[in-house]
C-alpha cells in the first residue's frame, strides 16, 4: 500500500508538471481529467483483475501442492469437515501472501528502473534543479532561520 501510495503522489506531480509545460491553459484541466480517469479507474480495475487471475492460479496450485496433507488427516481419523475448512483458509491465506509478495518485487523493480533512467525531461522539457541544489536551499533557510532566532 505504501508503494502504491508512493506512486500514485509520483504519477500526479510528474504528469501535473509535464502537462503544465506542454498543454495551454484551456486543454490542462480535459487532460487532468482524462489522466485521473485513467489512473484511478482503469488502474483499479486492471489491478483488480491481476490479483484476480493471480488468486484463480495460486489457489488451485497451493491446493494441488499441500492437498496430500489431508490423505494423511483422513489415514488418523480426524474430522474432515473440520480440517477443510482451516485449510482452505490457509491456502488463500498463502495465496495472497504470493501475490503481493511478487507484487513487492515488482514494485522494488520498477523503483529501481526509475532510479536508475535518467529522464530528459529534468533538462529538456522544465529546469527542475538537481537534489543537490534542492538540498543546499534547504539547508541554508534552515541556517537563517536559526540566525533569526
Amino acid at each position: 500500500m505504501a508503494c502504491r501510495g508512493f506512486g500514485y503522489a509520483v504519477l500526479s506531480v510528474t504528469f501535473l508538471t509535464c502537462a503544465e509545460e506542454i498543454m495551454s491553459f484551456q486543454h490542462f484541466f480535459q487532460s487532468l481529467a482524462v489522466f485521473q480517469m485513467l489512473h484511478m479507474v482503469m488502474g483499479g480495475v486492471i489491478g483488480a483483475s491481476i490479483y484476480t487471475r493471480g488468486l484463480k492460479y495460486y489457489i488451485p496450485d497451493n491446493m494441488a501442492r499441500y492437498g496430500a496433507a489431508i490423505d494423511n488427516v483422513a489415514a488418523n481419523g480426524m474430522s474432515i469437515p473440520h480440517f477443510m475448512e482451516a485449510f482452505m483458509s490457509q491456502m488463500t491465506e498463502i495465496s495472497v501472501k504470493q501475490i503481493y509478495g511478487w507484487a513487492a518485487y515488482a514494485c522494488i523493480l520498477l523503483f529501481l528502473l526509475f532510479l536508475l533512467y535518467d529522464a530528459p525531461i529534468r533538462r529538456e522539457l522544465k529546469q527542475i534543479p538537481s537534489w543537490q541544489k534542492i538540498r543546499k536551499q534547504i539547508m541554508d533557510t534552515f541556517l537563517t532561520k536559526d540566525k533569526t532566532i
